[in-house]
């Protein structure tokens, strides 16, 4: 492990969370800073993945070679100049406290000018430019080669660190340098001959039996402890026990940090590394029709739930949307937030468990069941692209179904609108998939989902992939063998923890059929587009 690149993470991650108190205390630029919260939750996941290539290249291959090193020592000593400001900003919020609240906006704003003096772009322009800069650092480990993109990234970092400290800044012509042809000496060392191991079909690893079942024995038995009953008027579901029908859960979906916090995969997923498909159909406007609970926010964090992700809606200002989630049963809630004509804060909460997810048009619809046992309205939400739609209702549906509560049967999600162009089965060595094309028919959007083909999960997604952007490329996808493609660029969504799809043996991502004909059918589908 580099200890440089290990902190760095931990870095990018603390400044995800201290950047939420500034979003919350400067409305008007809560679009702007939660962009910088996504992009630095992006960076410590593609700081981690740097980490554990390198460990892997250093195991199989011994010293890496002196351009990649040099590339990563670039990356390493801007990020920690750029960190430097983020933490100095952090300084003087703890230096004014004694005064009173700090002056979150101004501190907001001479950050904002630091980094246009060292270069003319914004915050988050340099953040995703320092992830995309590590994956190309990565393709170039991966596949045993460099890309054309190297020199780009080598042209902009060298001025930005001569700005950030012109003392240490060194620039190294690269031209007659380069990565296309792997060094000689570094021949791998041989792999082990056991296969990975996989788990058995019946314990799908996307979604392992949570603790208790009985699958997992355990000492004694887990017994989840209750959670207190809500307030009167207050949307909480009824108190979880032990009772509730036990269905297989992704008993791993979190772990913690020495610095206690908790990673889980939704976390991941609101990235903006995806095409952007407007919607034409306008649906329903964002707004929850629930009883506010002041108190919402205090009471979930009382009982351990902890907030894993928060999107602003795209029509209301000031209007948020949350998921929290509880780690030892997986208990999932849905937090919206807003503020009435006074600012005072307005919140309404309800668990996923308790409600419908139903698509009209540009909106998701929140339906729950009413005191007379229909369903009523509780709220809606309004998406201006297809993608992010999309994202959020399969992050919802993943969460509701690992989730330990039992869901009514009226409570099933449907997403209609979407025609399914193509229907299959792919393995993962043990592990059979259910696989499709779907087309939505409002924004003309194309994607890939892979979803749960057995068991209590059925028809859970576990990955998707939106590809319209690369139809009409004949280099996007190479035939392997008879039922085997590879995907020359692929952006795989995960919904589950400890789930990565399979790649080729040149690092790309593939689609192993289950038959021959599957396969034939599937590209026949594709050339259509």
């Amino acid at each position: 492990m580099d200890v440089r690149i290990a902190r760095l993470a931990r870095d990018a991650d603390d400044a995800a969370s201290g950047l939420q108190i500034f979003a919350d205390e400067i409305p008007e630029r809560y679009g702007e800073i939660s962009g910088n919260i996504s992009e630095f939750v992006s960076l410590g996941e593609a700081l981690r993945d740097l980490d554990r290539t390198i460990e892997l290249e250093l195991d199989r291959f011994g010293p890496l070679s002196g351009i990649v090193k040099h590339d990563i020592d670039l990356l390493l000593r801007s990020l920690q100049y750029t960190m430097k400001l983020i933490t100095q900003m952090f300084e003087k919020t703890y230096m004014t406290k004694h005064s009173g609240s700090p002056p979150y906006r101004m501190l907001w704003d001479d950050l904002c000018e630091r980094v246009s003096r060292e270069e003319p772009r914004p915050l988050p322009s340099r953040l995703e430019f320092y992830s995309a800069y590590i994956q190309t650092v990565l393709d170039a480990l991966n596949k045993r080669r460099g890309t054309v993109r190297i020199e780009d990234m080598r042209n902009r970092i060298n001025p930005l660190l001569a700005r950030q400290d012109p003392r240490k800044s060194l620039h190294i012509d690269f031209g007659k340098l380069h990565l296309n042809v792997p060094d000689p000496a570094r021949t791998p060392r041989p792999r082990p001959t056991t296969p990975m191991a996989r788990p058995p079909m019946a314990s799908f690893a996307s979604f392992p039996p949570f603790p208790g079942h009985p699958s997992m024995p355990t000492p004694n038995p887990f017994v989840p402890p209750p959670v207190p009953e809500a307030p009167a008027g207050a949307p909480l579901s009824p108190t979880f026990s032990n009772s509730s029908q036990q269905t297989f859960s992704s008993g791993q979906t979190w772990s913690s940090t020495s610095s206690g916090q908790v990673v889980h995969w939704a976390q991941r997923i609101f990235d903006g590394r995806h095409s952007m498909s407007p919607l034409h159909h306008r649906g329903r406007p964002t707004g929850c029709a629930g009883s506010a609970w002041p108190e919402a926010i205090e009471r979930l964090q009382s009982e351990g739930f902890i907030q894993l992700m928060r999107i602003p809606a795209e029509d209301v200002p000031m209007f948020n949307i949350k998921l929290y989630y509880r780690p030892f049963d997986h208990r999932a809630r849905l937090l919206l937030s807003t503020k009435d004509g006074y600012g005072r804060p307005l919140r309404y909460c309800i668990p996923l468990t308790s409600i419908k997810l139903q698509r009209e048009n540009s909106s998701l619809l929140l339906w729950r069941r009413r005191d007379d046992g229909k369903l009523g309205l509780w709220g809606s939400l309004h998406f201006a692209y297809f993608e992010r739609m999309a994202l959020f209702y399969a992050t919802f549906v993943s969460m509701k179904k690992q989730d330990q509560a039992k869901i009514l049967v009226d409570l099933q999600d449907y997403f209609p609108g979407e025609k399914e162009e193509f229907g299959g089965e792919i393995a993962d060595v043990q592990l059979l998939h259910a696989f499709r094309i779907f087309r939505d028919r409002d924004s003309g959007c194309v994607r890939f989902e892979a979803s749960a083909r057995r068991g209590a999960m059925i028809g859970t997604p576990i990955w998707t992939a939106f590809v319209t952007q690369y139809l009409q490329s004949p280099q996007w996808m190479r035939r392997i063998n008879h039922r085997a493609v590879e995907l020359d660029e692929l952006r795989p969504y995960v919904f589950c923890k400890g789930y990565k799809p399979p790649k080729s043996p040149s690092g790309k991502y593939m689609l192993q059929f289950t038959s021959r004909k599957g396969m034939m059918i599937w590209k026949g589908t594709l050339s259509s587009y």
